[in-house]
Parts: structure tokens; sequence; C-alpha cells
């Protein structure tokens, strides 16, 4: 079965706001190309965000993130799940929902190094079946659809 998608225009979506945050935390991060995440819960409440980086840090997530994705730059979507309480944070690689995320969205946003705004989905080989499995609502990002950007909401 294939995901359900809407499509808004860039410049007037109802998701402006979120889109914003995220592309503050793509603002953030020196790499070519600049993603950012922020994930709200079902009753809007939660926000997580994260922006991709290096693999780096000494912490257990981050340790085991590594041997299950060698040679992997440190996603914004799972930077930002990485800042979940950490009793459910082991959850994510047995691909059980964590009820603390189940029904969330996430927003991801990307940026060029010049600052230009890009199609930013959530990968399909890492981020995309994190999401879904952890019991995620929806995603919403910057797609292309016939050669213009627009905003995406897609449910998993």
């Amino acid at each position: 079965m294939q995901a359900k998608i809407a499509l808004f225009p860039l410049n007037n979506s109802p998701f402006s706001k979120e889109l914003e945050i995220a592309k503050k935390e793509a603002e953030k991060t020196r790499h070519k190309m600049r993603h950012g995440a922020l994930i709200i819960d079902k009753k809007r409440k939660i926000y997580l965000t994260g922006s991709n980086s290096p693999c780096d840090a000494l912490t257990p997530f981050w340790i085991l993130y590594s041997k299950c994705h060698p040679n992997s730059m440190r996603h914004a979507e799972i930077s930002a799940l990485a800042k979940t309480p950490c009793k459910n944070i082991m959850k994510i690689f047995n691909l059980k929902p964590m009820d603390i995320l189940r029904g969330a969205t996430v927003f991801t946003y990307r940026l060029s190094k010049t600052g230009v705004t890009g199609v930013s989905r959530p990968c399909p080989k890492i981020c995309w079946p994190a999401l879904k499995a952890l019991g995620f609502k929806d995603a919403v990002y910057i797609a292309r659809c016939n050669n213009e950007l627009m905003v995406a909401r897609e449910y998993f």
C-alpha cells in the first residue's frame, strides 16, 4: 500500500512555524548538505530537535548507532530521537514503538552550504524505517513537484 501524500505551497503551508524551527536546526551544522529535524508528539507538546553531524559522541546510543550504521553521518532525525528518555532509546534498534513517540510528527528541512532550500524527505535506509517502526503518524518535509519546491505531508 502506498503512503498518502498531501502537497502545500512552500511559502504558504500550515506547517511554516514547525519548518522554520527545523530550518534553524539545519543552520547549526557546517556540512555540505545541512539537515534539521523537529519532532512533536500527537498533543504537540514534546519538542525534540536535531541536526546532522559526525557520529563522534561516546554515549551508548551513538556507539550502538555507529555499529549498526558504520561510516554513516548522524542523521538529523536520529539526532532528535536520541534526546528521548534514555530508557526508551534502545527500543529504536529493536524496532518496538516507543509510547512517548507513537503518533508523533517529524518535520525535516535541508539547506545547501550556501543556504538554498532542498528536498528533505527522511532517508529510506535509516530514518524512514526507524520512524515508521516507532509509530510516527507522518513526516512533513520539502519535496520537488513539477520542478517546484513544495511542502509534503506523508503518512506512514
